[in-house]
């Protein structure tokens, strides 16, 4: 596969692989323990770069560790389903 275009079967192979290995995701516990914080004025103006939607007022977010924020939802369930890292920064939670 690496001196010739991938064709079909060869993605379809990639995608099956790419099933079989395990994610690390984070602890629901750990994740009670990020705070949660209220959508207020300072950040209206900024958007969640996971669905890349303006946060509005009466929106819940998580503050990161690493001091990024995300909408609750959005960062859950990327925390939970790809990754135990920020997605902007690559640093660990845990």
């Amino acid at each position: 596969m690496q001196n010739r275009d991938l064709s079909p079967e060869d993605y379809e192979m990639l995608l099956r692989l790419d099933e079989r290995v395990q994610r690390k995701t984070i602890n629901t516990n750990v994740l009670d323990t990020l705070e949660t914080i209220d959508v207020n004025d300072k950040h209206l103006d900024d958007q969640c770069t996971i669905c890349m939607e303006k946060y509005q007022d009466g929106q819940q977010l998580k503050l990161l560790p690493c001091t990024h924020i995300f909408h609750l939802n959005c960062i859950e369930t990327y925390l939970k389903e790809f990754s135990i890292q920020c997605p902007l920064d690559n640093l660990p939670l845990v």
